[in-house]
């Protein structure tokens, strides 16, 4: 199976370390990596967010992706010795930042937050009280509250641990409540894995996940611990691309196909007919021309059975977990 390609040594940055770093200082137990760009307005809530957890043996690293607002400026106030922040000189995406974030952090372990989500009171002592509890664990993924223009609700995942062939089945059926605000992984993992892949720019999540599962499995909580904010403007908001994204994840991940090739063909049918049944005819014609231009298999005739076969195999994957494991999340996907 492929892996990402390797990251470039040199790394393009007009600021490094704005807040100095006292040799001296211990190393904390766990460093928070927050990527932004162009979030100044909801930024500072995330950053007080971590700096205020009630686990305080912590260091709080911002990477600005050469943002163009008052970003630069935001975070040359803050002066809280636990913090320190990177600027890259252009624009290089969200896993570019969050790889320099994690090469800059010294602690055993990494928790990461976007810039619009921000953690409850303690998101962090959860986290580290369970990883210290349990060392042959090295992934713990959180549940959330989903806060949206309409309302909020609870995505919450059962509490359980799985093994890689289990995270696997769950991330390929869409069972699992993620988020990158979610992620809490020790530092040898990470860098075993390889880190986000850099020219992934959709699915960010879900890609390093699964890569973490060829060789390990991951804990998940049923504890809602931190708020996804969604943002107009952010990547997974954009209703076009995602076939483009999937494609892209097949790629990357032939399992998709070979083994899951019921959900892979039930995710393909979904895009194009949800608009399709809210007659939006030409979403539903272009959807199915980025299907056929990203080489995805569309049979039009067979898109109806293809939801409803699929959709059943994800249901059975999804009774399966639930009857594993305590504490069964809503649906996660329609």
């Amino acid at each position: 199976m492929p892996w990402p390609r390797k990251r470039r040594r040199r790394v393009f940055l007009a600021r490094c370390d704005q807040t100095a770093l006292n040799p001296e200082s211990p190393v904390p137990q766990i460093s928070v990596v927050i990527p932004t760009r162009n979030r100044h307005r909801v930024l500072s809530d995330a950053i007080g967010s971590v700096l205020s957890q009630s686990f305080a043996d912590i260091e709080l690293i911002v990477v600005d992706d050469f943002s163009e607002d008052a970003t630069p400026d935001l975070l040359a106030g803050i002066s809280d010795p636990r913090f320190r922040w990177a600027r890259f000189d252009r624009w290089r995406h969200g896993g570019a930042a969050r790889n320099h974030g994690v090469a800059m952090a010294r602690a055993p372990v990494i928790a990461f937050l976007d810039s619009d989500d921000v953690y409850l009171e303690h998101r962090l002592r959860d986290d580290w009280r369970f990883l210290a509890d349990h060392p042959e664990v090295d992934v713990r993924l959180s549940s959330y509250e989903d806060v949206t223009e309409s309302g909020s609700v609870a995505a919450v995942n059962p509490e359980a641990v799985f093994d890689h062939d289990e995270l696997e089945r769950y991330l390929v059926a869409y069972c699992l409540y993620l988020g990158g605000s979610g992620i809490t992984i020790r530092r040898a993992a990470f860098d075993a894995v390889g880190g986000f892949d850099e020219t992934v720019l959709r699915m960010q999540d879900r890609e390093f996940l699964l890569r973490v599962s060829r060789s390990r499995g991951a804990a998940v909580t049923s504890d809602v611990n931190w708020v996804k904010r969604r943002s107009p403007d952010s990547i997974s908001h954009q209703p076009s691309g995602q076939l483009r994204a999937l494609a892209e994840m097949c790629r990357r991940h032939p399992v998709i196909r070979e083994e899951y090739a019921d959900i892979y063909r039930y995710l393909v049918a979904r895009e194009i007919l949800a608009p399709l049944v809210k007659g939006r005819l030409g979403v539903a014609l272009a959807t199915l021309r980025e299907a056929r231009a990203n080489d995805l298999e569309v049979a039009v005739g067979r898109l109806a059975s293809d939801y409803i076969v699929g959709k059943r195999r994800r249901q059975e994957i999804r009774a399966q977990m639930v009857q594993r494991f305590p504490g069964p999340p809503r649906e996660a996907l329609s």
